[in-house]
């Protein structure tokens, strides 16, 4: 049903480590049916490429969630996508920038 590994978000391939809606007990307690999004670990330093074609909403840190975060709207779909728990955020990286897919 779901994928095993995930890509193009990374120049090479990981496993993903928790999929979406599972888990369902742990985020009960936040009030949601299950996980909301995918987890794919990777070492740190590792350079995340952009998962979608649009404009950065948001980029900044959530101490109690998310950590370091960029967050990216795709129009076309009607898509927004978090790249989260980041080490870090190059300096370029902006509110209100264009992205294109697979590019740092």
């Amino acid at each position: 049903m779901y994928p095993k590994k995930a890509g193009p978000f990374f120049d090479k391939t990981y496993p993903i480590e928790q999929h979406f809606g599972g888990n369902y007990e742990r985020y009960a307690q936040f009030g949601l049916a299950g996980h909301n999004g995918i987890d794919i670990p990777t070492p740190i330093e590792t350079t995340v490429l952009a998962g979608v074609n649009g404009v950065i909403l948001a980029v900044g840190e959530d101490v109690g969630g998310y950590g370091k975060y960029v967050r990216i709207f795709d129009g076309s779909q009607d898509l927004q996508v978090i790249h989260a728990h980041l080490n870090s955020i190059a300096p370029l990286i902006k509110a209100g920038y264009r992205i294109d897919k697979a590019n740092p």
